[in-house]
């Protein structure tokens, strides 16, 4: 895919913490994962242009109000030799309102089309994010890594 397709980065004060680590683990998961490609939510959202629903994620259409969002991962692990399903990644950096945690873990174990999900998050995060795998049981589903473990990777691979 051709990065004209991606469109411009929008990047604010708010949203560069996460932008950063998302690039971060980016290049963690490339290194430590070789036979899977990595794809950011911008090519994912390229790929889903033109397209009459989201081509990863169906089964996450949050519902706020009368307003319906299609929630994202992250990145995605595309697997490079083309068989078996994709894993979606989350980055969480501080906590969301724990509703909204649990009903995406909802989705994402309802969720067919990936093979499964990994969370990598940061301090209270972590916590955040555990629980409501817990409350929604969906441990089958989701797993929870703290993020500093990818930032070994970086390191280490330097």
């Amino acid at each position: 895919m051709g990065l004209s397709r991606l469109g411009g980065c929008r990047l604010t004060p708010a949203s560069a913490p996460h932008t950063l680590a998302c690039a971060r683990a980016c290049a963690a998961l490339e290194r430590r994962h070789p036979d899977h490609r990595p794809l950011t939510e911008r090519e994912l959202r390229a790929w889903e242009r033109g397209s009459e629903r989201p081509l990863l994620c169906p089964a996450l259409e949050i519902h706020h109000g009368p307003a319906v969002r299609v929630h994202r991962p992250d990145l995605v692990l595309w697997p490079r030799a083309g068989d078996g399903l994709p894993v979606a990644v989350e980055i969480e950096l501080t906590a969301k309102s724990p509703a909204r945690l649990r009903e995406i873990c909802r989705g994402w174990a309802r969720c067919r089309l990936v093979a499964g999900v990994v969370y990598y998050a940061a301090g209270p995060a972590t916590r955040a994010v555990r629980r409501a795998v817990d409350a929604t049981r969906s441990q089958e589903a989701i797993v929870v890594v703290p993020l500093e473990a990818l930032e070994k990777d970086l390191s280490s691979n330097a």
